[in-house]
Formats: structure tokens, sequence, C-alpha cells
């Protein structure tokens, strides 16, 4: 334990360099990034969008085919290099950038692609982007049917932080190629600062938006602090597997121990009912109501069955796979997500590092951070719901 407690005191030191480093370059207007001021962090559609203009050879960037051959460059690079063959339409033939399009939330018979690069010879790019929400049943599949059906010679990209590989459910017996936001997207957009060097409107917009994916990508320590840490975990190796072993537990033990007892103390102030559930059929989340309310609910919830990810917030019916029927729909203004059938009053991710758990998030549920603004969504969230006479309290 004594090792334990010397490498932990070790990086301890290495934070408080990383917090007064993070102070200084905020002063410095380094942290400043339009993208997450716009709140793109955790929004797939907007990241879509974001890249999708990047890509477009008519894009107002003025360049032309630059940026979508450097794309098509990366891909065909990292599959060349993971798996020792050529990257290519499901013909066999590379992809031809001469004369593409390229789309966003492009309708198909059941769904929309995010984004569609295609070209005159009716080949076809079919990008899914994955940020958070879990996968839809078919959904690759869907795709494939529909690419099938246009007779488009096509190649299928799951894109998500990590290069995950899509759910047996979306895409059982369809062949598609991973990259990830970590590494593909973050080279792209390097060689895509090189290429406007000398165009500084356009090389800051690149800047801009690679930091705000090593931002929701955890790459944002600068190199020298992580090699610091990484230094100090060699050099005490074994604590180190003593630390990285305890991590689930740790996260449990916060979550149990710390995060519901703070969050029943809340709601048992606030006269409200409060339920946690780690296991609702492999989902998770938890949920304040009133007891007057029939069956709804606020829900801070997660679709995700294998991560700590895609949480949200929305009033739904107080067993979430159950629609919550309401008189009609109403859009809350404290949501900006869409209503429809199962979110009749709308929705929205958490906010950026709560929408995504991760070792940061625990850190505010110990200080209380996270429990704060729990209590302040689910306030804003009752405020406005009870403000409304389609609302049906019991």
């Amino acid at each position: 334990m004594e090792r334990v407690t010397d490498l932990l005191l070790k990086i301890r030191s290495v934070s408080d360099k990383i917090h007064q480093a993070d102070e200084n370059a905020r002063t410095r207007g380094e942290r400043f990034n339009i993208f997450s001021v716009m709140g793109v962090n955790h929004y797939e559609l907007a990241h879509s969008t974001i890249i999708a203009e990047f890509l477009d050879p008519d894009g107002s960037h003025g360049q032309g085919r630059t940026f979508l051959d450097e794309f098509l460059d990366e891909i065909f690079y990292f599959v060349s290099c993971r798996f020792r063959k050529p990257w290519v339409m499901k013909s066999g033939t590379p992809f031809d950038s001469s004369s593409s399009k390229v789309y966003t939330e492009y309708d198909t018979d059941d769904g929309r692609i995010d984004i569609l690069i295609k070209n005159d010879a009716g080949q076809a790019i079919i990008i899914e982007n994955k940020l958070y929400a879990a996968d839809r049943p078919r959904q690759l599949k869907r795709y494939a049917e529909f690419a099938e059906r246009q007779n488009w010679d096509y190649s299928i990209v799951y894109l998500t932080l990590y290069g995950s590989e899509a759910s047996m459910q979306s895409a059982e017996g369809v062949d598609y190629v991973c990259i990830s936001y970590c590494n593909e997207i973050t080279e792209w957009l390097q060689r895509c600062i090189y290429d406007a060097v000398d165009k500084p409107f356009l090389r800051e917009a690149f800047i801009q938006y690679s930091n705000l994916v090593k931002i929701i990508t955890h790459q944002d320590m600068e190199t020298k602090f992580t090699e610091e840490v990484i230094r100090a975990m060699v050099d005490n190796a074994e604590a180190a597997s003593i630390i990285c072993d305890a991590q689930q537990k740790y996260q449990e033990y916060v979550r149990d121990n710390i995060l519901v007892p703070k969050l029943k103390e809340f709601a048992d102030k606030s006269g409200l009912q409060f339920r946690f559930d780690w296991d609702l059929n492999g989902e998770k989340g938890f949920y304040f109501k009133r007891k007057e309310w029939k069956n709804a609910a606020v829900w801070f919830y997660s679709e995700n069955r294998t991560s700590w990810t895609g949480f949200y917030i929305a009033v739904m019916n107080e067993y979430a796979d159950v629609p919550l029927k309401t008189n009609r729909q109403v859009q809350l203004r404290c949501f900006d997500g869409n209503c429809s059938d199962s979110y009749p009053f709308g929705w929205k991710y958490m906010e950026y590092g709560y929408s995504e758990w991760n070792m940061d998030t625990f850190a505010d549920i110990v200080n209380g951070k996270f429990v704060e603004y729990v209590k302040e969504q689910t306030l804003a969230v009752i405020n406005e719901l009870e403000g409304l006479s389609c609302f049906q309290r019991d």
C-alpha cells in the first residue's frame, strides 16, 4: 500500500501542475473554442454538419476536393495498415472523388444516413456518425439494403469516438470499416491544417475543431504532463497495476456510496420520489418524480448497454421502455432535442463531461459538482413541466 500511496502523491503533484497550466492557458485565451461555445461537443448532427462541410468539394472553404481527398487517403492508409488490404468499394474499385457531392441526413426508406458521399459513377460512401447514442436495430443492415436497392457501389464507414465496432443487432452480416475521432479524424484534421497553412481563417477553423475533437476524446492533456504521469506509473508499475485493476470497483463504490445517497437526500428534501436502476435490460439511469404525477418522471438515462455513455435528460414514463402518454407534444425550453412519441416534451444530452461518464465525472461526483448539476437540471424541468396545461399530473 505504501507504493500505491507514493504513486498517488506523485500523480497528485502532476495534477496540480496541470491545473496551473490550464489556468495559465485560459488567461492567455487558449481555452476559447467557438465550437464548444456553440454547444457542439456531444451533438452528432452538429459534428456531421461540420465534417460534411469540410469534405464537400463545393463547400464554403473554396478548396475543392482537397480535404475530401485527404479524408479518403487517411482511411485508405488506416485500412491498408490494419488489414493489409486496400480500402475499396464493394466492387473492388477505389472511390473516385472527381464528381463527388456530400450530403447530411440523407433520407432512406426508413431512416437517414448521417453523411453520404456520392459520385456520378454510382459510388457511395455511407458514414454512420456515432458519438454516444446506441445503435438502432438493423441500422447498418438497413443502410446496406438501401444502397443495394439504389445499385450503388458502396462502402459503409462506422465513425465513433474510439473506433468501437457496431453492435450485432445493427450490423450482423454487413461489411463495414470502423474509424475513430481519436485517431483517423484527428490525423485527417492535421492534414487539413497543413493544407490550409497559408489560409489563416480556414486554418484556424480546422485548429479549433481539432482541439474540440481532442477534448471529447480526452487527448487535450499536454504531452509533457502525460509523459510525466506515465513515467511515474512505470517507476511504480506494481502500484499502477493495483490502481488500474481497482478502477471499476472505485466507480461502483462512488456510484453506490456517494452518488446515490446524495441524490436520495436531494429527492427527500425536495419532496420527490427517486429511483436508481443500473440494469434496465442493460440500460442505465435514475429519475425523479412527484408522487401525484401519473406516470411521468424526469429521467437521466442512457440506452447504451456496453459503456457509461450517451446520458441524456428527458421526461419519460417511469417505466422507461413504455411510451409516456400525453395529450399533446410540447417542446420544453430547457430541452433542445425535438419532441417525438418517445420524448413528448423533448430531450437533451447531459452537458459535456456528464453525457459520457469518465474518471473526471467520478471526480465531480465526489466533489459534489455532478449532484449540483443534476439538482439544477431536475428543478428546471419540473418548474417548466408543471406550468403546462397539457401535463397529466394524476
